[in-house]
């Protein structure tokens, strides 16, 4: 049915499919079973034109999708050993390298390759092999992957994570942590574990931008292992949020988060003629307000990519960008962060490095991980004014220095690969390593119908 709307309305093939997907997935009391049936089209040739792809190096979204369905028609899938390897790391490292809808398609393709007992092995030992690679820049949208299945062992290695020496893969696992407590995974064995963390992390204070994952977790773990957590806490401030949050369910007020939400919904509305200005739309009220204060990552993440889907998206991201200026810094910075998910907005005024160079330092790593993902060209001035700030003094901005170049695949790198600073010199050469981001065609094609 949803491909039949996406054909009708001439909209990116798998846009609406791959979005409704992870809102089941993710929402559902229980998990939907698979059902196996006899194919509407031709499997083995949506695999074949997979490897084939695979093998050029050019796979859609469209074609990880088409394909991962074709998978679910069998009880066994059998390919070479080298086959099934070089399909999983294709599409995690095309996993890792997208944004927007390409993302999302390439996502929920993993998920059921991820699923399925012929290739579950494959893109396990291809998602472990890509976040633990020392070098890797980005590890979060790969990693984000172990919160959509319920083995033990994905939940063991989460909680290993944990305790990670690296910094990003201690995020991210808080991050998935908290998804995998949100829906059951843990057994009270992992409780403890979970408790010990949030332990640490609060003990050094609730920071309200690095910490948001921290206090996702803390706010879905369960009620007996929150107290445990509080009797020990010696930080009032930290623990009264906390508290707070774990009954609201939203990072600001109430009264603060309708009021805003109210005004962000009323203008996308406004914005968007076609929809009815005249009548209120709660759901899109109701999404704003989710996508931009809840506390759940994951509730913002599909609130986000809902409105994305919508007809209210190009508007939406227009809004968002507004509100990015917001005199509320941290409503500033949670605009920022849901840009990422949304359509490229209208190009604002005046050249972009003026506006990066124009940034407070609170908000810059945001608006670097925007302008990697958004697809929007990095013009050479730009990118050696991001160069030159290498290697930078905060650790968020000198990572999103290198994601902004990278996903441009910018010439800058090849120069930072000589760079004096080991650590720089060995992100360049992970990104030159990457390719640049992955873009698809079809995709693209639509965000142009959108403006137009």
């Amino acid at each position: 049915m949803l491909d039949g709307y996406e054909d009708v309305l001439g909209l990116t093939s798998g846009l609406l499919a791959a979005t409704v997907g992870g809102l089941r997935r993710g929402f559902q009391s229980a998990e939907a079973p698979r059902v196996r049936k006899t194919p509407e089209v031709d499997a083995d040739a949506d695999f074949d034109a997979l490897l084939e792809a695979v093998a050029k190096g050019v796979v859609t979204g469209a074609q990880w999708l088409s394909a991962s369905r074709a998978l679910w028609y069998y009880d066994q899938v059998f390919l070479r050993h080298d086959d099934w390897s070089a399909l999983a790391s294709a599409l995690i490292r095309e996993l890792a390298t997208s944004g927007g809808i390409d993302h999302v398609r390439r996502f929920e393709a993993a998920v059921d390759f991820l699923r399925h007992p012929s290739s579950q092995r494959h893109v396990s030992r291809a998602l472990g092999n890509f976040v633990m690679d020392p070098d890797a820049q980005v590890v979060a949208p790969v990693l984000n992957l172990l919160g959509e299945v319920t083995d033990r062992a994905a939940s063991d290695l989460v909680l290993r994570l944990l305790s990670s020496p690296s910094r990003n893969l201690r995020r991210a696992a808080t991050s998935v942590a908290a998804t995998k407590v949100a829906r059951g995974h843990f057994d009270a064995q992992a409780l403890p574990e979970l408790e010990r963390h949030l332990e640490r992390q609060l003990s050094r204070g609730l920071d309200l931008d690095a910490g948001l994952d921290t206090l996702d977790l803390a706010v879905h773990v369960p009620r007996t292992s929150w107290e445990a957590v509080e009797s020990r806490l010696r930080d009032p401030v930290a623990t009264a949020m906390v508290v707070r949050v774990r009954s609201t369910r939203e990072l600001i007020t109430s009264r603060k988060a309708a009021s805003l939400a109210t005004e962000v919904a009323t203008a996308i509305q406004d914005a968007t003629p076609t929809h009815h200005p005249i009548e209120t739309d709660m759901m899109l009220h109701r999404l704003v307000r989710e996508a931009l204060v809840h506390t759940h990552k994951a509730r913002r993440h599909h609130a986000a990519l809902l409105l994305s889907a919508s007809p209210y998206g190009p508007a939406t991201a227009d809004q968002v960008l507004a509100l990015t200026h917001h005199r509320d810094e941290f409503i500033a910075a949670r605009a920022w962060a849901m840009l990422m998910r949304l359509p490229c907005p209208t190009p604002p005024t005046g050249p972009r490095q003026r506006t990066v160079d124009a940034m407070p330092d609170r908000h810059l790593a945001r608006v670097l991980i925007n302008v990697g993902i958004h697809d929007r060209p990095l013009d050479p001035a730009t990118a050696a004014g991001l160069a030159a700030r290498l290697p930078a003094r905060r650790r968020s901005e000198h990572h999103g220095v290198l994601f902004a170049l990278g996903m441009h695949g910018s010439p800058e790198l090849e120069r930072l690969s000589e760079h004096a600073d080991d650590g720089v010199r060995r992100a360049a050469a992970w990104w030159l390593l990457q390719g640049g981001a992955t873009r698809d065609d079809d995709s693209a094609a639509q965000r142009g119908s959108r403006a137009n």
